[in-house]
């Protein structure tokens, strides 16, 4: 059988999948799990469940030293009562299935130079539960010996036809922050009494507005932005307490810690002056995703072999965007993370985004390229 015949019965094969799975939430894929554990023995493989979670993993042992993974999240997002595949997960899980179906013949499972390793994950939206982490934590690439590892996502801003990449930084970290402010309560008529929390938190959001440009050497991206501000309950009551909530990106370590340093300052300075105290609390979120050059380069190539010089779309700038693949990187000595052109006039977390199937075929030759082609 052709390559090009494999493909097109791999691509139909991921479509009618994807047609299956029923959107879930994060740690509650059960049956989109079961859909892929069974579709996989169907096919002939020996897939298992990680203990206590729904990830779904599967390897194609061909006897080699080594082995690449590739990943692919299988969770969808809550929108009021219902839940949809706003991420477009629903075609990620069913291109790795299509690849699955390749390599279950044994003519171009031959052709594999490196065992390869499926990672079916669980919970990649919501970070407290995810199944990066709990793969990582279980032992499971180093057990298999995972050298390298691919994850990809579709991404509406590239049109069909279109695969992206680049190499270093692709996604940034990022962290949560929060900051509680305490003081003493008093009526508005009388602010002297108070510590006037409302007007402490004020400060502190313009100086932690001051960090990126100021704080940071502006050669190194950073981004630090607030998302939840609370305090009072009554007009005419100055209270004894003020929230904030946000989030900080970056590329490096040294940038991450800089900013923290800056924050803790800022919360020390707005203190002494209004004699307040405040608690600062930080949420640690998802690491850097950077590219390793050489996957980059052989992503590369191969997407120009079989899709065409005008397919492979090099990134200028990476994402401030953030993705729990970080987590295999811990481990794994290379990975490279890249985008499958989808287009459409929804972006991503909209309701109304839907991932064209016109676009499987494109992500899934990538993907038989990289495993034929990595050794």
């Amino acid at each position: 059988m052709s390559e090009k015949l494999i493909l097109k019965q791999a691509t139909n094969f991921a479509i009618e999948k994807r047609k299956q799975i029923i959107p879930e939430l994060s740690g509650k894929e059960e049956k989109t799990s079961k859909l892929i554990f069974d579709t996989l023995k169907e096919l002939g493989y020996k897939p298992y469940f990680l203990e206590n979670t729904y990830n779904v993993l599967c390897k194609v042992d061909v006897s080699k030293e080594k082995t690449l993974a590739i990943r692919a999240d299988i969770d969808a997002l809550p929108f009021g009562d219902k839940v949809i595949h706003a991420c477009g997960h629903d075609f990620h899980t069913a291109t790795l299935l299509g690849l699955a179906y390749i390599f279950s013949k044994e003519d171009f499972r031959k052709l594999l130079k490196t065992n390869l390793l499926f990672i079916f994950q669980s919970s990649e939206e919501v970070r407290k539960f995810s199944g990066a982490e709990a793969v990582v934590k279980a032992g499971i690439l180093e057990k298999e010996n995972v050298e390298a590892i691919f994850g990809f996502h579709v991404y509406p801003e590239l049109p069909v036809g279109k695969i992206g990449v680049r190499s270093g930084p692709m996604m940034a970290g990022s962290d949560v922050f929060e900051f509680i402010i305490k003081g003493q309560a008093s009526h508005a008529s009388r602010p002297h009494l108070s510590n006037e929390t409302i007007s402490a938190l004020a400060q502190l959001i313009t100086k932690l507005n001051i960090i990126p440009s100021r704080k940071i050497n502006p050669l190194y991206p950073a981004l630090i932005s607030i998302g939840i501000v609370q305090a009072g309950t009554a007009e005419n009551v100055i209270p004894d307490r003020a929230y904030l909530r946000g989030t900080v990106r970056y590329y490096s370590k040294e940038v991450r810690n800089s900013i923290f340093e800056n924050m803790k300052k800022a919360a020390k300075s707005v203190d002494e002056f209004f004699g307040t105290n405040t608690i600062f609390n930080i949420i640690q979120g998802n690491e850097p995703v950077i590219n390793d050059k050489s996957l980059v380069d052989l992503l590369k190539k191969v997407v120009i072999k079989y899709l065409g010089v005008e397919a492979f779309e090099y990134l200028e700038y990476p994402s401030m965007g953030s993705e729990d693949f970080s987590e295999y990187l811990k481990v794994v000595k290379k990975g490279c993370y890249f985008r499958v052109g989808v287009g459409g006039k929804y972006p991503l977390h909209n309701p109304l985004f839907k991932a064209t199937d016109n676009a499987i075929y494109y992500a899934l030759t990538s993907l038989y390229g990289v495993a034929i082609n990595y050794e």
